[in-house]
């Protein structure tokens, strides 16, 4: 089956009739370049190579290590960005590594999805203007052979010791003459280049060393009994910055992560000293990079010296300091991504673990907490298992970190929408704190509630109420009105009333809920803005539309102020004004408010996301709405693809946004695709589940002809 690719808003769309197979719908990409990852600035005394890498295509810069083909690369990157280029800078030296560059690119460029190297190859295809992908140090090619685009105006210049992809440019070390003129000018000789075979980084560090009042044939003595590298190394390592920069990523490390509980003018200081000794590289805004060797050098410097427990415990200390507040991770996500990189780094290299055991585990469950915070799913859901896993194994399952890590968990499944698999572990998360901390314990009715609102959500509202009306009493009895939790409870179970159809009931309670909730937090709060919302759902029920209206747009107003333009709460809460406006037969008012959210969320969350997705299906009811029918079938057109794609021609969403998508085909002429694409999903529904299943026998009879 063949694929194709289409980028653009809805009303872009080419006819249906010339889309043949699946089918991807990419939001669209920010407008103009975009520059990622942490690019090295031109180091002290550079010295250019004049390599040509302007060929389009593949380039893998090859050499020894130490002879420059970082820098060969980051100088024509700086080059390429000046140019206005889309440039992307991503360390590939391990496929974590690798991976979390390929998802950061992808969130730039408003690819977010469960694939995103590929989302990313696939756009870079078919983009026609110049962008560059440099993948630095890599390990092994065949982590990056499948993120390479086969076609397209983009470039990729790839590092590493031996290539065997793409044009393969050798990096040659420097010749004699040019050796020779970088030591004089510092005072050294031609035999001191030649015993470092004239490679750059050792020739820079001899320089640097010579020109700080070494004597040339002392550092080649020096040299030739324990090689350049050290030497660069040792003056330093009393260092508490370079130790901390040998524990954390090598991806770089924010300045202030190096300042925290520091002097930052002593730091600055330190790294101007060492950069001088090109021990380290400046990159990016204000980060700080340094040579994996060297990290393995200084670690080991500090294990056989019996310091790197300690200052394994330092960093952790460090890093709890500087963490974002948890109900600020979209604010501050990129930040927070560079300490997931950090807090990850630190566990690889706690082994054994530190004293700091428990420090340690609290970062990682501030990592996963982050992760859905920032809708990260794909990342948080393996990470919070093994979290928890380790929280188990080291501190034991009636720990408080553990039960931390349990709730991380089944939180993180419950919002990526994955209620079957979440459910097993709610339930498990209530019996746990249950047993270990008893009914009344405030984290135990939190899950208690997370529960109910879970089984709501999976269309279990019996089962739900219960638990929230035992919940509210027994917050009520014990803590009053006033306290947060009894008013989440309120909300929550005013909402599993109106999902019971007890809408005056849902009214009350959430109406209660929003006054106690502005009351205790303020108007502009992101509490008071869900408290807005489900007082806005529960009014449109009684059909009270115009406060419903009022309401929806207050929330988003407050969601908007509190978490920013385009963070995923603030989005979800432009949709429902939109649905607001729908309910209230205000179709052009609609259709704005539902083409901006989905628009802002293809570019935030990915096309394929679930609730962008949503929206579109929202967006495409609204232009039916408003008769606008080929509007419509676009927009049933682009669900259906997007669902066909990722749950298969066999999954009754798929066949949901058929049912949809078909009439308003067959309106605007399009009888022929839409007889064609129902045919196909008749046919898969028969094969998979037989010609007597309930769906094929409604497929087949409700076929038009």
């Amino acid at each position: 089956m063949t694929g194709n690719v289409f980028s653009g808003q809805a009303d872009n769309v080419v006819q249906a009739g010339a889309i043949h197979g699946d089918v991807h719908f990419h939001a669209p990409p920010p407008d103009g370049p975009v520059v990622v990852g942490l690019i090295p600035h031109e180091p002290p005394h550079f010295q250019s190579r004049g390599i040509v890498l302007d060929d389009a295509g593949v380039c893998t810069l090859t050499g020894p290590p130490g002879v420059g083909k970082t820098q060969v690369a980051a100088e024509y990157a700086r080059r390429r960005v000046r140019d206005g280029w889309t440039v992307a800078w991503i360390n590939a030296e391990s496929a974590d590594r690798l991976l979390a560059g390929m998802i950061q690119l992808a969130d730039r460029l408003g690819l977010r999805t469960d694939d995103a190297g590929a989302r990313v190859r696939d756009h870079l295809q078919s983009k026609r203007t110049p962008a560059l992908l440099v993948f630095d140090d890599v390990a092994d090619l065949g982590l990056v052979a499948p993120y390479l685009p086969a076609e397209g105006t983009a470039q990729v210049v790839i590092t590493r010791p031996v290539g065997e992809l793409g044009r393969n440019v050798e990096v040659p070390v420097f010749d004699e003459q040019t050796a020779l003129g970088f030591v004089q000018s510092a005072g050294g000789t031609l035999e001191l280049a030649a015993e470092l075979g004239f490679l750059p980084l050792a020739l820079a560090q001899a320089a640097a060393k010579i020109r700080a009042g070494w004597d040339p044939a002392a550092y080649l003595e020096r040299v030739r009994r324990f090689g350049s590298e050290w030497i660069a190394v040792e003056p330093f390592l009393g260092s508490e910055v370079l130790a901390t920069l040998a524990v954390l990523s090598a991806d770089g490390v924010d300045r202030r992560i190096l300042d925290a509980k520091r002097d930052p003018a002593a730091v600055g200081r330190e790294l101007a000293a060492l950069h001088e000794a090109s021990v380290i590289e400046f990159a990016g805004e204000g980060a700080v990079v340094i040579r994996p060797e060297t990290q393995r050098m200084v670690r080991e410097h500090l294990k056989a010296n019996g310091r790197y427990s300690g200052v394994l415990d330092m960093e952790i200390a460090r890093l709890v300091r500087v963490v974002p507040d948890p109900a600020q991770a979209w604010q501050h996500r990129v930040f927070g991504d560079e300490l997931v990189r950090h807090v990850e780094e630190l566990r690889h290299n706690a082994d054994p673990l530190p004293s700091e055991t428990r420090g340690l585990l609290v970062l990682r469950n501030w990592t996963v907490g982050h992760l859905v915070m920032t809708a990260a799913f794909d990342r948080a859901i393996p990470l919070a298992h093994t979290v928890y896993e380790d929280c188990v194994a080291v501190l034991g399952p009636d720990h408080r970190t553990t039960l931390d890590a349990l709730v991380h968990l089944e939180s993180a499944l419950v919002q990526a929408d994955r209620f079957a698999e979440a459910i097993p572990w709610v339930t498990k998360s209530l019996a746990e704190h249950r047993r270990v901390l008893g009914d009344m314990d405030p984290a135990t009715m939190a899950v208690m509630h997370r529960a109910a609102e879970l089984f709501r959500k999976s269309g279990r509202t019996s089962e739900a109420i219960p638990m929230l009306e035992w919940e509210l009493q027994t917050r009520q009895r014990t803590f009053g009105t006033m306290d947060p939790g009894t008013l989440r409870a309120m909300r929550e179970l005013g909402i599993a009333y109106l999902q019971d159809g007890r809408s005056n009931e849902a009214v009350e309670l959430t109406d209660l809920a929003l006054k106690g909730t502005q009351k205790l937090y303020g108007v502009i709060h992101i509490e008071s803005a869900t408290a807005a919302s489900a007082l806005a759902s529960a009014c449109l029920a009684v059909g009270r539309v115009a406060d419903g209206i009022q309401w929806a747009q207050t929330a988003a107003e407050t969601y908007r102020r509190c978490e920013g333009d385009d963070a995923p709460l603030t989005l979800l809460a432009t949709r429902n004004v939109g649905n607001a406006y729908l309910k209230a037969g205000r179709t052009a008012d609609a259709i704005s408010w539902l083409g901006t959210a989905w628009v802002k969320q293809g570019k935030v969350l990915g096309d394929q996301h679930r609730d962008t997705l949503n929206t579109l299906w929202c967006l495409a009811e609204a232009h039916a709405a408003a008769g606008q029918r080929g509007d419509a079938a676009k927009c049933y057109l682009m669900v259906f693809f997007a669902r066909r794609v990722a749950l298969g021609d066999t999954h009754p969403e798929t066949f949901e946004a058929l049912s949809h998508l078909v009439p308003h085909l067959i309106a605007t002429g399009q009888r022929a695709d839409a007889l064609r694409w129902y045919d196909e999903i008749t046919a898969a529904w028969a094969h998979a589940h037989g010609a007597d299943h309930q769906i094929v026998r409604r497929l087949v009879e409700s076929r038009p002809h």
